[in-house]
């Protein structure tokens, strides 16, 4: 019990800042940007056609990590929530359509492209499943996930919103693309550095 504790006691004192704010206490993805799979399907999240107008719904296709309509950014905010951008125009960002309650956010609700206006709507966060995937979940609803429709490994089937079931289609996995850096780190992980910088002493417990 003693040694559960020492460790506790070494988590960052960042991650113990955001769990007190709120934030999710979540496997974080490294700002970068990415091609983000479907497990069920191994196909990419697709711009279709690299049509940027407000309302565009976002669907599945087969992966090409050249191919820029499946380029991702991620940047996490200040929140500890993620905004997702497309590579090709980061001023479009994934939303909910006009006019759909963020908070409600019906099941079949479309995952769409929209300016970027620094909403709630707009970010995310990101839940490890396993085996490198994540659940991806709207801020404002913490019920809900990003789902490929029906269970579809078609090209061009739709990706909405829906309860989280924990189904295959609801889970996702982020590889880096190009230079863009990216890449996962386990939050629970400290390194000896971080241990003397953040703590005065080495991982070892001394002081």
């Amino acid at each position: 019990m003693l040694k559960a504790m020492e460790l506790w006691g070494r988590i960052p004192a960042a991650l113990a800042v955001a769990a007190l704010a709120g934030a999710p206490a979540v496997a974080q993805v490294a700002d970068g940007t990415y091609l983000i799979q479907a497990r069920h399907s191994d196909k990419a999240v697709d711009l279709p056609g690299g049509n940027t107008t407000d309302g565009t719904q976002l669907h599945q296709w087969s992966a090409s990590s050249s191919n820029l309509n499946q380029q991702w950014v991620l940047t996490r905010q200040s929140d500890g929530f993620y905004e997702i951008a497309w590579n090709g125009n980061t001023s479009k960002v994934w939303d909910k359509p006009n006019g759909v309650s963020a908070t409600v956010l019906p099941n079949g609700t479309a995952l769409t492209i929209k300016t970027d206006d620094n909403g709630n709507s707009q970010r995310f966060s990101l839940t490890a499943t396993d085996s490198g995937y994540y659940r991806i979940t709207p801020k404002n609803n913490s019920a809900k996930a990003i789902d490929v429709s029906g269970f579809s490994t078609a090209d061009g089937a739709g990706l909405h919103y829906w309860d989280y079931l924990g189904g295959q289609n609801q889970q996702w996995k982020f590889t880096p693309v190009g230079s863009g850096g990216g890449g996962t780190r386990d939050p629970f992980a400290i390194t000896q550095a971080e241990s003397e910088n953040t703590f005065g002493g080495d991982f070892n417990g001394s002081q």
